[in-house]
């Protein structure tokens, strides 16, 4: 037997205890200021390895991450006014963000370079711009500009978006080594140091793009997401601002 394979499970079983104390911090009476770096390390770290999925091993320098994150609080704040349980809008957020991802897919994809990164980066400006004259028609529901508040009953317990946090922020971890370790890894690798040379070995480079985006998106879509559940609030001016 390899040596290596003693080493693999004591990492495993290493890791699974930091999971389990990880979610069990809360429950422990941890102080809730820990809990709230946590909380947001956990939400950065989800967005940082799917920009490092995008930029670091795809080669696509996308400035618009401000957008997913913005669709999803949006998708998750405005549902609770049509009644969504937050865990369930959480995810619709998560899925608004792929389909906005695979909606603008077809316009920047056909930027390279320098021109891609700035195409994205005018997508979450028009957003934006887009949300700060939106008004519903009928009803109660209202604020545009003014932004949106969680409807309900709902006391922003920092336990209830630290547990969504962590798991996210761990699921972001492993996604990104199952990726790496795929045939779709070794595309994007490829499709990194020379897309030119990737197409003409048969990568299929906008596939291979388009589905690191979509995932890209989804990932930071649902970190948004938990982000807004816990802030309870959201406005056009802080949710598409992209701060580097």
């Amino acid at each position: 037997m390899s040596p290596c394979v003693p080493r693999l499970g004591i990492r495993r079983i290493l890791f699974s205890v930091i999971i389990v104390v990880l979610a069990a911090l809360p429950v422990i009476g941890v102080p809730q200021q820990w809990l709230l770096y946590l909380f947001l390390y956990f939400v950065y770290l989800a967005m940082a390895n799917m920009w490092n999925l995008l930029a670091g091993y795809s080669g696509l320098l996308c400035l618009c991450p401000a957008a997913f994150i913005g669709l999803s609080g949006y998708a998750l704040i405005l549902g609770t006014w049509l009644g969504v349980p937050i865990y369930l809008g959480i995810l619709i957020g998560g899925i608004v963000a792929a389909l906005f991802a695979l909606l603008i897919s077809i316009p920047v994809f056909r930027l390279v370079g320098v021109y891609f990164a700035i195409g994205t980066l005018v997508v979450p400006e028009a957003l934006k711009y887009l949300f700060f004259i939106w008004r519903p028609i009928g009803g109660e529901l209202h604020g545009g500009g003014a932004g949106y508040m969680v409807k309900g009953e709902f006391a922003i317990d920092i336990a209830w978006s630290y547990w969504p946090a962590c798991f996210i922020g761990i699921v972001s971890i492993f996604l990104i080594h199952f990726i790496l370790n795929s045939n779709l890894g070794l595309g994007l690798a490829g499709i990194r140091d020379n897309a030119d040379s990737a197409s003409s070995s048969g990568v299929n480079v906008f596939r291979l793009k388009l589905y690191a985006f979509v995932i890209a998106a989804f990932v930071i879509g649902i970190a948004g997401g938990v982000f807004y559940f816990y802030q309870g609030h959201i406005e056009p001016t802080s949710a598409f601002i992209f701060d580097g």
